[in-house]
């Protein structure tokens, strides 16, 4: 996602690939819970969203930004992160 996003927004650090045709920046938690209708603790909720945002998403987005990799070097890196996972074991708790 975070590549993507550096592609399609490389001068907009703020936003991030969400899904295949959705991106998502650190502001939209403010209004992403207008039109709910459930009841809950909208304010937490936010919270939880800017909290995700700007430690995880935003944080490989500028790890990605800083690298600049090309396509062939970002497949490269995609192959060893898998390849460096197998045969680990997870805890059953995982």
């Amino acid at each position: 996602a975070g590549y993507r996003a550096d592609k399609h927004f490389p001068d907009d650090l703020s936003r991030t690939v969400a899904g295949y045709t959705m991106y998502f920046d650190g502001h939209i938690p403010n209004n992403f819970f207008d039109d709910c209708n459930a009841v809950g603790n909208v304010a937490e909720a936010k919270k939880v969203m800017e909290d995700k945002y700007w430690c995880d998403f935003n944080t490989g987005r500028s790890h990605i930004h800083r690298a600049k990799l090309s396509e062939e070097e970002f497949l490269a890196v995609l192959g060893l992160m898998f390849w460096t996972t197998e045969g680990v074991i997870l805890a059953d708790n995982a």
